[in-house]
């Protein structure tokens, strides 16, 4: 006798959890919200660390191996894993799901998702966190300048190209329902795959980021503080801020512009020396040194062409802050551009909005508070009711055709 879909048993397998990063604090809030509304969840995900901590029966952590490859900052995967199918196969049994939700078409512990969910015979929900099949160019074009522009162009995007279609033989195929963050991605995956593709928006936690975290006056005559948070890696664009060095003046009416960073990664060695004593880098944050480092910004610099999001720009728009954002990505539909932030075409209007932001202070100000009032009805309760509503389609679809 079939299970009522009513409140789907949801099997979870995400590739980060622990870490700093969109995608794990998206598996973290869908999981609280399970947790807080008992509702039946089961989660599989890598241990952090040597965390040896026992968990309830309902979580399944596994170490990877010596082996795994850093694929980014505090991302890894492991060669290994299909060691783990035993002790996987035999909780997804024990678990019984009605939905499998792996949190990406190329992870370990999604592989090891997609395996279990087709030997349980359930319908599969596969995110797509992030871009990256893009992620490759970038990395490679800071080894590659010699190659002329024109061909690496194309020689990067015939990469880019083969990627997408493993991928989509590989992984998307396997999926009953793919979840993108936002609509040129629904767009670009509906194309590639031929499946149902459902907008899987992210909410922000207007408590944790708010202006109340802010400790530096409001019109600061000291000093005017352009922010970035997340990884300080080469797809993230962060070499633009060398450009904004060269063109934005060092002072303003008296107050010093400086820089701050949010992060890390390699790209710090290319930064910290070129911007010298301008920048300041924190490292990683959290909790409520993270929201402050939020609040005490004037401004908000994102320049990745890469993310698909950018939870941390709704972070800083909860936080009260304006963003410049690039053209790329997407960030770019997360503000309305000229009302809660501006949206840059170019190297140059990243730095005229920047500019503009500096001199305009009230325009600063103003921004920041519609920043603020835009945020606050985008709740995690609100997103994650609609992707359990997805789940409940896609079951039924599948027992129609099963």
């Amino acid at each position: 006798m079939d299970r009522p879909t009513a409140i789907p048993r949801v099997a979870l397998f995400a590739d980060t959890y622990h870490e700093l990063n969109g995608a794990a604090r998206w598996a973290r809030e869908l999981e609280s919200y399970a947790r807080v509304r008992d509702y039946p969840f089961f989660c599989v995900r890598p241990q952090f660390k040597t965390d040896n901590a026992s968990h309830p029966r309902d979580i399944l952590e596994l170490k990877r191996s010596n082996h795994s490859v850093r694929i980014d900052t505090q991302i890894y995967f492991d060669p290994r894993f299909l060691r783990f199918r035993p002790v996987v196969d035999q909780a997804i049994a024990n678990f019984r799901p009605d939905i499998v939700h792996v949190m990406s078409p190329a992870g370990d512990m999604s592989i090891l998702g997609v395996i279990a969910g087709v030997i349980a015979k359930v319908p599969i929900a596969m995110s797509w966190p992030t871009n990256f099949h893009e992620y490759l160019s970038h990395r490679i074009d800071i080894f590659a300048s010699f190659i002329p522009g024109s061909l690496r162009k194309r020689f990067y995007g015939a990469i880019e190209a083969g990627i997408l279609g493993i991928t989509n033989r590989k992984m998307l195929s396997r999926a009953n329902v793919i979840l993108a963050p936002q609509g040129e991605l629904v767009e670009m995956l509906t194309k590639l795959s031929k499946k149902p593709v459902t907008l899987m928006s992210r909410g922000v936690d207007c408590k944790a980021f708010s202006p109340e975290y802010r400790t530096r006056p409001l019109r600061d005559p000291k000093e005017i503080r352009i922010g970035y948070v997340g990884r300080l890696t080469p797809e993230k664009g962060l070499r633009l801020f060398e450009t904004l060095d060269r063109d934005l003046p060092q002072k303003h009416n008296g107050a010093v512009i400086r820089f701050c960073f949010v992060g890390e990664g390699n790209e710090r060695t290319f930064l910290e020396p070129r911007l010298g004593p301008r920048a300041t880098f924190t490292g990683n944050l959290r909790g409520p040194d993270l929201s402050r480092a939020f609040a005490n910004f004037d401004i908000f610099c994102f320049p990745s062409r890469t993310d698909t999001f950018g939870q941390v720009v709704q972070e800083a728009e909860a936080s009260g802050v304006p963003p410049v954002v690039s053209d790329g990505g997407g960030p770019q539909y997360i503000i309305e551009n000229g009302t809660t932030g501006f949206v840059a075409h170019s190297k140059k209007e990243f730095a005229d909005h920047i500019r503009k932001l500096i001199e305009d202070q009230p325009l600063r100000i103003a921004m920041g508070q519609a920043c603020r009032a835009a945020m606050l009805p985008r709740t995690w309760d609100n997103v994650l009711g609609k992707v359990y509503d997805t789940y409940r389609s896609t079951i039924e679809e599948y027992k129609k055709e099963h």
